[in-house]
């Protein structure tokens, strides 16, 4: 079976189209190569994530954000709670604290929902360790991703797996925010 000529160009045109709006998987201004599938760890779910966590590195434009805070004893209503540091041109700063509603979506899958505005977004554990003191955790749709730990300090090699962990699914741990 043979397309038509007619047909054929339209199929080339769809297809040549189709190339050129998809991003280029070798893009640095790319947090993450989109070409990369996103994997998620089925060890933990919503109890190993429970509580404060501190953000020691961050994906470019969260760098403000300075814990995340999971609450799932809601009898199946989860929320995270962003905290970030808030300050004013005078130099004055205080904390700021932005919830989302967390459904469950699947084990380590959340959809956050603002509870300030209808803005929604998914938030998935990539890695955690197995004393569940570190994790990585991003959006599938690679606009956020975060390594997260306990403390503020200490755990460089749980630190350094996590990195290595964000780099294996794709992202460029080059654009992310250290602390």
């Amino acid at each position: 079976m043979s397309l038509r000529p007619a047909a054929a160009a339209g199929l080339a045109a769809t297809l040549l189209a189709g190339c050129l709006a998809a991003p280029s998987s070798d893009d640095p201004s790319l947090l993450r190569n989109p070409t990369v599938p996103l994997s998620i760890i089925s060890r933990g779910g919503a109890d190993a994530m429970a509580g404060t966590w501190q953000v020691r590195a961050s994906s470019p434009g969260y760098g403000d954000i300075q814990t995340l805070d999971f609450d799932t004893k809601g009898g199946g209503q989860h929320s995270v709670a962003f905290l970030q540091a808030g300050c004013d041109a005078s130099g004055g700063c205080e904390a700021v604290t932005d919830g989302w509603l967390a459904e469950p979506l699947a084990q380590n899958r959340w959809r956050l929902t603002s509870e300030t505005d209808e803005s929604d977004m998914e938030l998935w554990v990539i890695w955690i360790d197995d004393g569940y003191r570190t994790a990585a955790i991003g959006s599938p749709d690679s606009d956020l991703a975060f390594i997260l730990d306990r403390k503020p300090k200490g755990g460089a090699d749980r630190i350094t797996a996590a990195r290595e962990v964000l780099a294996f699914n794709g992202y460029n741990m080059a654009a992310f925010v250290t602390r």
